[in-house]
């Protein structure tokens, strides 16, 4: 497992996974969060200001995290999806969790 526990500078601003080991995460959870996090860091970040005030979003922001591999995670393979390995309903919920960050609602649903 790939869990790293680390001092948080605000307490429980993280998720409590990300300072305490969880029996129901695994070390492709870790990688996960850390896939969709530097996503949302690199790609989203930067300019959700921007997108809030125009209330929308680029339509390549689609291709971007296509190709990042978190665009359509929760779809099998076959049908296009780019699940991460061994998916699990708590895969999804660690995406949820990383894009909320973002702070916008319009990038979740």
């Amino acid at each position: 497992m790939s869990f790293t526990k680390k001092k948080l500078k605000i307490p429980y601003s993280e998720p409590s996974f990300h300072y305490s080991p969880s029996p129901y995460y695994s070390s492709t959870h870790y990688d996960w969060q850390k896939k969709v996090r530097a996503f949302v860091e690199k790609e989203m970040m930067p300019f959700i200001d921007k997108w809030e005030e125009k209330q929308d979003f680029p339509s390549d922001l689609h291709d971007k995290a296509y190709k990042a591999g978190i665009y359509g995670a929760m779809y099998p393979a076959e049908y296009g999806g780019t699940p991460p390995k061994d998916f699990d309903p708590f895969h999804d919920l660690i995406m949820v969790d990383e894009l909320s960050r973002t702070g916008c609602g319009g990038v979740l649903w």
